[in-house]
């Protein structure tokens, strides 16, 4: 016997979890802006590769401990951890979490503030130019 296969029908998404994937998205994507300040403040910043692989290894493997942990208690029913934590501790890790979005944004805008410094305060040798730019490499 032949049975025709029929797709579901389409279904409109749920745009109550918008925030949260804002939220999510962008405090995932926070700590790439964090790159360029951490190699420039190196005293050896040809090293950097090294100190960014061994940094992301290290967190990889302390955030799949405490995943594991997570999942292994009970708390892996939530779409974010931080819905399944009680209580005033879980408030407090909300709000510390907020917190430090918010004063990353500061840090994140160090490529822009290099850039700028470069073409306002470097005679002419602006981003690109062999007197800083973005990174804080010194050519020369």
């Amino acid at each position: 016997s032949y049975t025709s296969y029929s797709p579901p029908p389409p279904s409109s998404p749920d745009l109550s979890k918008i925030p949260d994937l804002a939220g999510t998205v962008t405090y995932a994507l926070e700590g790439i802006c964090l790159v360029l300040p951490v190699e420039a403040s190196m005293s050896d910043p040809a090293s950097s590769q090294k100190v960014i692989a061994t940094s992301l290894i290290s967190y990889s493997i302390l955030v799949g401990a405490y995943a594991s942990t997570a999942v292994a208690s009970g708390l892996g029913s939530c779409d974010v951890i931080t819905e399944c934590l009680p209580g005033v501790a879980g408030d407090a890790v909300k709000v510390a979490l907020s917190v430090a979005l918010a004063m990353g944004h500061c840090v994140t805008l160090f490529p822009a503030v290099e850039l700028l410094e470069g073409v306002f305060f470097d005679s002419g040798k602006g981003a690109g130019g062999s007197g800083g730019g973005v990174g804080g490499v010194v050519e020369g």
